[in-house]
């Protein structure tokens, strides 16, 4: 017999996070709205975790237990949502948690002229506004102004193929992004952002994006998955909106990456993919832009940019005690 279609499926991806996981679980199961299945996938624990997730399924009928061997987040969460009965998907990761409204907050908004909506992890005015989709592909392949992760936002089933969920093996922070690209394309309804906070997210300082050092390398394959998401054809806009992504990379390492790592980047590959890139798809780069692109590894380019972030987080510390008056 199949199983009636649900309003929403929760996917927790899981592993060796005990100290959080029974908060994470409790913030789920004590939504205002109730109509959910709660798949938690157990990606190999040696801790405690898998014995936790056993326990709340068996006292809440609502709480689906998938075990694997360890094989990353993105395996993880591709077996939830294979698996997943709901019309509409939401993402929590296991050592965060979320306002007892959240998703009803998102669901709210849920019709059929909508694939996507957006809430956020910081208090909003609660205002509503629509984006074209052309807008939101830029914003992901950009990775600016709203968040490329896959938390705090309500997907439509069938946006999120598997096809949707692979990212190359080699990509280990990042794939929120590459997934919200994909996404994006699979999609040709505008986007509803909700300003409202969703989701609580903790800095978990054992967590991989915690722990990850990026390197030039290492941006240089992201930048390559975030073009290969962009489907042939799909107009210059969008490849202006990757290297914009790339020159940001670029300020990454110049600011945070080691000094070996900046005074490198003029000989890196990802240096001569984005200049490559930008000629040809006759990408007009700003001044900030061109003085990156032409001088990363000058020391007065590092003070540059750092002086230019200062100035970003005292704007964006500004607006949102703004929004909270």
């Amino acid at each position: 017999m199949a199983t009636a279609e649900l309003p929403v499926s929760v996917i927790v991806p899981v592993y060796n996070t005990e100290r959080y996981l029974t908060g994470c679980i409790d913030s789920l199961l004590h939504q205002s709205f109730s109509d959910f299945e709660l798949i938690l996938v157990n990606d190999g624990s040696t801790d405690g975790s898998k014995d936790i997730c056993g326990h709340y399924a068996e006292i809440d009928s609502r709480v689906r237990l998938l075990s694997q061997s360890n094989q990353g987040q993105q395996a993880a969460i591709q077996r939830g949502v294979s698996l997943a009965n709901g019309k509409w998907l939401f993402f929590v990761d296991s050592d965060d948690r979320l306002p007892e409204d959240a998703i009803q907050k998102l669901y709210d908004y849920c019709n059929d002229e909508i694939d996507i909506i957006v809430g956020f992890s910081f208090p909003g005015d609660g205002s509503v506004s629509r984006i074209p989709v052309e807008r939101w592909r830029e914003l992901q392949i950009s990775s600016s102004e709203i968040l490329c992760t896959r938390w705090g936002k309500l997907y439509r089933r069938n946006i999120v193929t598997q096809e949707v969920l692979q990212t190359p093996s080699n990509i280990r922070v990042g794939e929120d992004m590459i997934m919200n690209i994909k996404a994006a394309f699979n999609s040709d309804k505008p986007v509803t952002v909700v300003q409202t906070q969703v989701y609580y997210y903790n800095r978990n300082p054992g967590s991989v994006s915690a722990t990850y050092r990026w390197t030039p390398e290492k941006f240089h394959a992201l930048y390559e998955a975030v073009s290969d998401a962009i489907p042939p054809g799909a107009g210059s806009r969008y490849r202006h909106a990757a290297i914009r992504n790339g020159i940001g990379m670029l300020c990454g390492i110049i600011l945070k990456g080691t000094r070996d790592d900046y005074r490198k980047l003029e000989q890196s590959p990802l240096l001569a993919c984005i200049r490559s890139d930008t000629a040809k798809w006759q990408y007009r780069p700003g001044f900030n832009e061109t003085i990156v692109l032409n001088h990363p590894s000058k020391w007065l380019t590092r003070q540059w940019i750092r002086a230019r972030r200062s100035v970003q987080i005292i704007r964006q510390y500004i607006n949102r005690n703004l929004l909270k008056h």
